[in-house]
């Protein structure tokens, strides 16, 4: 028989030591290549309820991270960052933060900033127009250093491409939207568009520079764009596509339009777009409304054309049935024309509504795709909020919605939506698979390995679970806590619904924790740009020593196939059996 000696033994086990549990290697990897990607997240301990909004301004959306909350005040004559913190509401030391460019020029906020706050990076991007050059753009803001935030200003439009509302004077800035990596926002020029005037900005994250062969000009149905009182134009993302939605004072038919634009291709949508709305659009209505069907699947978009109706268009341009009970589920009296877009949640559609008649007329509405009728519990009417102006989705709860309004006792607040508790009461603390994998449309993962928990440590607790969640809440798989790290590959999740985890750790489920999520995928730059690290694969190549008996090699190879962790596993498996072999060649000599 074949003799194994020590000296093979050895030699196994040294490889066994230097094989590295990941092989950092961004900078050289090439798009299309598989890698293995990691993100880690804080899970915030539960936040507190309600917040008074800060003295110098009241801010339009809310930028939650796991442990502050960021706005930024709107129709300012300069850009003004505004902070709490998460677990107490109270404000956060530097707050709030001036963001001065170092050439003092004078920045504008609209109506509407939009915020995209990068965890990797820990800074803030939101639109502004600089008064000095008359150039709509983006303006960033360092949040580690509130004293001297400033990071730079991209202009995105060419001089004067931007109409200034006249008294107030802020810019004509639409509400902004991300997809893949890119930061958009429509520049409103009022009357017949010129130059750079009606276009969609556009502002890449990882470069922090205009996007390639922007700013994109596309059929926006009108001949001539209006302005509401405060508003021009709104934007949202549905489908993967951007929507814009105009007045104007001449189209064919009518006098608003829906146009639709490709963020890939670059260009107008195919087919019948843009789509000109008849009879009138309720012109204080901002809203764009997913379309979805009782699967959670996007169908097309929805606008309200009064107090009381709504009309619907499929992904072609072609207008659709609407959805019973859609319209008195989310009612519209009195619109506001800066209220901000919807959130969806699984099949439940959250839209927020309020009234410059009365500022306490404040009201979220859900409607539900499934049933096609109201939500149970729902319209709610938050209280302690003074003209509400956005619903925010909550970074990591996937059932945690953030409302921002005018003023108000408690201005800034949170609500859950199964419960309208606030959010995180007695509740297990959870993560949504898109703050891990940021720009999913793009980057969505081939497999995933594992989640672990580094803060708590693992000595602190046991019988820790993680439970697997789909878009409406209902479990599709469990993995237990094993020294801190839960084994999810056998669930084959990227072939489910898979939306969300939660992370019961008794007796730390009010602590605030540190999770880390595993998963393999095929490399692109954006990937890596919203905070996730990319490792390359390695394949790895194992010789034994020759035996005393035989000069004939024996040779392991490792394929790459699977993550790091389980080529390790691999390799302690093969020493446990060339041990057991050893045991066994020694009883028969």
């Amino acid at each position: 028989m074949k003799r194994i000696t020590g000296a093979a033994l050895l030699t196994v086990g040294l490889i066994f030591a230097m094989v590295p549990l990941a092989v950092a290697a961004t900078s050289s990897l090439q798009d299309g290549a598989r890698v293995n990607y990691s993100q880690t997240a804080v899970i915030s301990a539960a936040p507190a309820s309600t917040f008074q909004g800060g003295s110098g301004g009241d801010g339009w959306a809310i930028a939650p991270t796991g442990t502050n909350i960021y706005n930024v005040y709107h129709h300012a004559s300069k850009v003004e960052v505004d902070c709490h913190v998460r677990v107490s509401g109270s404000e956060c030391v530097g707050y709030p933060a001036t963001v001065t460019p170092t050439n003092s020029h004078t920045l504008w906020t609209s109506m509407m900033p939009s915020m995209y706050l990068d965890p990797s990076t820990n800074k803030l991007y939101t639109y502004a127009y600089d008064a000095n050059t008359s150039e709509s753009g983006v303006v960033c803001a360092n949040l580690a250093t509130p004293s001297a935030p400033f990071c730079g200003f991209t202009p995105l439009v060419a001089a004067g491409s931007t109409t200034r509302r006249s008294g107030p004077s802020e810019p004509y800035i639409s509400n902004g939207v991300v997809r893949g990596g890119n930061f958009y926002a429509f520049n409103g020029q009022s009357g017949a568009p010129s130059g750079d005037g009606d276009t969609l900005m556009c502002f890449n994250i990882a470069t922090e520079a205009a996007c390639p062969d922007q700013p994109f000009h596309f059929d926006l149905g009108v001949t001539s764009v209006s302005t509401t009182d405060n508003a021009m134009a709104a934007i949202n993302i549905v489908g993967g596509n951007i929507f814009v939605r105009l007045l104007g004072t001449a189209s064919a038919t009518g006098s608003e339009s829906l146009a639709c634009f490709n963020a890939v291709a670059k260009s107008q949508c195919v087919g019948a777009w843009p789509a000109v709305i008849a009879p009138s659009l309720a012109t204080k209505a901002t809203a764009i409304m997913p379309l979805g069907d009782g699967s959670g699947a996007l169908t097309g978009v929805c606008l309200p054309l009064s107090d009381s109706s709504i009309s619907c268009w499929g992904f072609g341009g072609a207008a659709v049935t609407t959805p019973a009970n859609m319209a008195s589920a989310l009612t519209f009296t009195g619109p506001s024309d800066y209220v901000g877009q919807p959130v969806l949640r699984g099949t439940k559609l959250f839209n927020a509504t309020s009234s410059t008649s009365n500022y306490s007329a404040n009201s979220i509405g859900c409607y539900d795709f499934d049933t096609s009728a109201s939500c149970t519990n729902y319209p709610y009417s938050p209280t302690g909020q003074s003209l509400l102006y956005t619903v925010n989705a909550d970074p990591t709860d996937q059932n945690c919605l953030w409302l921002n309004a005018d003023g108000g006792a408690s201005q800034l607040q949170n609500f859950n939506i199964l419960t309208r508790a606030a959010c995180g009461a007695g509740q297990f603390p959870s993560l949504k698979k898109a703050a891990a994998i940021v720009f999913g449309d793009a980057c969505e993962a081939g497999g995933y390995t594992s989640v672990e928990v580094t803060s708590p440590a693992a000595s602190a607790y046991s019988n820790g679970v993680v439970t697997i969640l789909d878009r409406n809440d209902n479990s599709i798989g469990t993995a237990a806590l094993i020294h801190g790290s839960a084994n999810i590959s056998n669930l084959a999740l990227e072939t489910k619904d898979f939306q969300s985890f939660n992370v019961n750790l008794p007796g730390h489920n009010s602590d605030r924790m540190t999770v880390v999520l595993n998963w393999w995928g095929n490399y692109h730059s954006t990937c890596v740009s919203g905070g996730q690290v990319a490792y390359a694969i390695p394949t790895t190549t194992t010789t034994l020593a020759p035996t005393t008996t035989t000069t004939e090699p024996t040779t392991l190879a490792h394929t790459g196939a699977d993550a790091p962790r389980e080529i390790l596993a691999g390799v302690l498996a093969m020493l446990t059996g060339l041990v057991v072999i050893r045991l066994a060649a020694r009883r028969k000599i």
